[in-house]
């Protein structure tokens, strides 16, 4: 039995059967957070490997106050009728704080991806998780809506200033270009005025 299994393997090597890699051979990723805020990703591939581009999936777990602004991933090329990476992708990934908050923070970031051998086999999707420290300081924030307020404020004084001015002017028009007798009526028709939107406030 030992001589047909020594047999065996001697065949096989004989015939130059290929050498599959190992996972963890045949790609090594890596996550890190750059002096900008920014998170690059690699991912090395051992020679005679390639990733589907369609696999790679980059992501921030829910909970962080952080998301994805902006990825800037490498070009990669058709390659056995898929859009692939032949050679190591590094891509960077632009963050924006979702509450507008500063310090340093704690984020889970993922990396998901799938590659093949140039001898045939294909392996099985992986996904890598990195614990990674942004300094939110340096994010841009997308509490946009938390601006509307003061701005409708401000649209609402300035029409109630133009408001405002407007009869002024109206009370100096009238003042300028009218007789005695007008000015007394133009004021006393303004009282009025005044006197009933007092009474429909009360």
């Amino acid at each position: 039995m030992n001589k047909l299994l020594l047999l065996f393997l001697s065949f096989v090597t004989l015939m130059g059967a290929p050498k599959f890699l190992m996972p963890e051979e045949a790609f090594k990723t890596s996550a890190e957070v750059n002096e900008n805020s920014q998170i690059v990703a690699k991912v090395e591939i051992a020679k005679d490997i390639y990733l589907y581009q369609e696999a790679i999936k980059l992501e921030i777990a829910e909970g962080s106050g952080l998301k994805i602004a902006n990825i800037d991933s490498p070009e990669a090329v058709e390659h056995h009728g898929d859009m692939a990476y032949v050679t190591s992708p590094t891509f960077v990934v632009d963050l924006e704080s979702l509450n507008g908050s500063d310090g340093i923070k704690e984020v889970e970031f993922l990396l998901s991806y799938q590659g093949c051998s140039e001898q045939g086999l294909c392996y099985e999707p992986y996904t890598d998780t990195f614990e990674l420290k942004v300094d939110t300081s340096k994010l841009s924030s997308s509490t946009s809506s938390a601006e509307l307020k003061p701005l409708d404020v401000k649209t609402n004084e300035a029409q109630k200033s133009s408001v405002e001015k407007s009869e002024t002017d109206m009370i100096a028009d009238v003042i300028k270009n009218s007789s005695t007798w007008m000015i007394l009526l133009t004021f006393f028709g303004f009282g009025l005025l005044m006197f009933g939107h007092n009474r429909i406030l009360k």
